[in-house]
């Protein structure tokens, strides 16, 4: 695998410390107010490794633990933490431009409803918290 150590460091970078960032920038608000949602965006890559895209798959790893980390250090103090696994294609413009004749709407996901669903999650009472969320397209045809 040719992967350099200023690759992975990157990836790191970008997927991990950034995330931890900006979590320990709001976390102490939160905290005083007893209250607060962090959601992560994340891919499928979060759960299984990639023989082609390696880099991408270990930074996805890496957020989630670091959702899982914080969701377990502080959802006991009132801080609802959760990471979304985002297994679709939006239906934005620049998909719509980049795909041209290729882009099928019933293949991709609505950003209104994806949107609609991490309120959800943000809404969700504290008794019955969602730390991992998957969304897809009702077409999408599943992988594994």
């Amino acid at each position: 695998m040719q992967i350099s150590y200023a690759e992975i460091s990157d990836t790191l970078n970008l997927e991990v410390v950034g995330a931890l960032a900006s979590a320990k920038a709001i976390i102490p608000r939160m905290l005083d107010n007893k209250k607060g949602t962090i959601i992560f965006s994340s891919a499928t890559a979060a759960f299984r490794g990639s023989g082609t895209n390696p880099l991408y798959s270990i930074g996805k790893f890496g957020l989630r633990g670091l959702s899982q980390s914080l969701a377990k250090a502080y959802s006991a103090k009132g801080l609802h933490v959760a990471h979304v696994r985002l297994d679709c294609t939006l239906d934005v413009p620049d998909i719509r431009d980049w795909m041209g004749d290729t882009f099928k709407i019933e293949e991709t996901s609505n950003v209104d409803d994806v949107a609609q669903s991490y309120w959800w999650l943000h809404q969700q009472p504290g008794s019955a918290w969602s730390n991992e969320l998957e969304l897809r397209p009702y077409s999408e045809n599943w992988t594994f």
